[in-house]
């Protein structure tokens, strides 16, 4: 087997590979979106969304056995894949594995993450094999239209949206979850733009006066979805079903738009109380992704 560089040549048996992981949650991990050999050469080319992207293949009697690809999105590294041809195992990929982790340390990254679906057992046995560490799941709910949705109804608290004031956005984030960093990096411009953004709205509830929770919906009408990017009620807030009141709306807004078939949402497997809170207002569970990490300082 012989470890490469990926070439446009690649691409019909990449394509392959991709549709066989979407029939199989057995190999799915996270993977190039594109699903024709066009799309597939714009987002492996000129059309990236990475700042860089570095793709490898295992090529195996001439054909391609295998795909990763390291990329850096904002400073942080990670892979696509590893997805490979149903026989393979971890001892079969971890030469591609190896020279994925060698560009990273090129690179000066202190270390890199990957995804890959809960059911994949072959992908997550390759990445344990090469010293990745599962640090965390992630549950990915889906409600879709024409499910049954509960009526609003009056409530003793208050919802606002509007111009988003920054601060007290940033200390609503800190404070409703420990787990949470990456928006309390963003500027104060950073958060202006995503909240100016239409397709974004920020819903704040208050409790006498005080604000106690918040959720972030992302619209993607082209796509036919939208997306609970965040909610969350501070601790001193809880006990009150408010978390339920916040996705209902966040339910009733999105399916406002006749472009949106579908809302998704997402908990960590240690945000028990997020999942709960998430089928009670009927979203239903449709997978669960592990994350990695492997540090290389």
């Amino acid at each position: 087997m012989t470890v490469r560089e990926f070439r446009n040549r690649d691409l019909p048996e990449l394509l392959g590979l991709l549709k066989t992981q979407d029939e199989r949650a057995s190999q799915r991990s996270m993977t190039p979106e594109g699903r024709s050999i066009e799309d597939l050469a714009l987002e492996l080319g000129e059309l990236s969304p990475y700042t860089e992207l570095v793709p490898l293949v295992l090529e195996q009697h001439g054909q391609l056995a295998a795909y990763v690809a390291l990329c850096n999105y904002d400073g942080e590294a990670f892979l696509e894949g590893p997805l490979m041809r149903p026989e393979l195992g971890a001892a079969d990929v971890a030469p591609l594995l190896e020279r994925a982790v060698s560009e990273a340390k090129v690179r000066g990254y202190s270390f890199v993450e990957a995804f890959v679906d809960e059911e994949n057992v072959r992908a997550q046995d390759a990445l344990a094999a090469s010293a990745f560490e599962p640090f965390r799941t992630t549950y990915i709910y889906e409600f879709r239209r024409g499910s049954d949705l509960t009526p609003l109804s009056p409530s003793r608290f208050r919802f606002e949206q509007g111009e988003v004031d920054v601060g007290v956005y940033r200390d609503l984030y800190r404070e409703t979850s420990d787990n949470w960093a990456t928006r309390l990096a963003w500027r104060d411009e950073d958060l202006r733009e995503r909240f100016s953004d239409p397709q974004v709205s920020l819903t704040l509830v208050y409790q006498d006066d005080r604000p106690v929770g918040h959720l972030e919906l992302e619209r993607l009408p082209d796509e036919g979805y939208a997306e609970v990017a965040y909610f969350g009620v501070l601790p001193a807030a809880r006990g009150q079903k408010l978390g339920r009141e916040l996705l209902l709306r966040g339910l009733h807004e999105a399916f406002a738009a006749p472009d949106v078939e579908l809302v998704l949402a997402r908990a960590h497997d240690d945000e028990r109380a997020a999942s709960v809170t998430l089928e009670s207002v009927g979203f239903l569970l449709s997978h669960g992704v592990v994350a990695y990490t492997l540090e290389l300082k």
